[in-house]
């Protein structure tokens, strides 16, 4: 039996893998599919063995190893909205990250435009709020967060570190308490 993944933990929490053809799976603006999982209204849209890091101002994605997973996208669907399930599908991601020992990267970008939409300074707050942090510039245009500090593998400081994100355990002071 192969090792738990992102991929493999998801449908454990609820979460169905769509189809590679689904109208549904998460296509950016140029053309690239990812790997999507939907539940209840909401889309997640992620990479393993990727990170992304702030260059002079703009967001790169970087191959990396199998411990690091983008989120590429969180959509909820508007009849979800305003309900608790980004949080929850983040708080879904956290546990997945922690027990699995993953670093999760995002970038707070509104993938929508007009009325409903969700600004920028909005996602960045609210990103924040489910324990992702700023990286070590000070940057959001970027936010990482890192597994819990009792599985927080030396790799994991070690990449960061040379992505440009903070490995500043005392952040995780931020994840809500049950």
């Amino acid at each position: 039996m192969s090792e738990p993944t992102i991929y493999t933990a998801l449908p454990a929490f609820g979460w169905t893998r769509l189809a590679r053809d689904s109208s549904r799976v998460y296509e950016d603006g140029g053309g690239s599919r990812y790997t999507t999982f939907e539940r209840d209204g909401v889309r997640l849209a992620v990479s393993r063995g990727r990170s992304l890091g702030d260059h002079r101002g703009t967001v790169v994605v970087y191959d990396a190893d199998p411990e690091e997973v983008v989120i590429y996208a969180l959509l909820v669907d508007p009849a979800a909205r305003r309900k608790g399930k980004a949080r929850a599908a983040l708080m879904d991601m956290a546990s997945i990250a922690d027990e699995q020992g993953l670093t999760l990267y995002i970038e707070p970008a509104p993938l929508e435009k007009g009325k409903g939409s969700i600004s920028r300074d909005s996602l960045v707050s609210f990103y924040l709020r489910c324990g992702f942090c700023r990286t070590s510039s000070g940057s959001d245009r970027v936010l990482v967060r890192h597994c819990s500090p009792e599985s927080y593998p030396q790799k994991a400081v070690e990449t960061s570190a040379r992505n440009g994100v903070s490995p500043d355990l005392r952040r995780f002071s931020r994840l809500p308490k049950e």
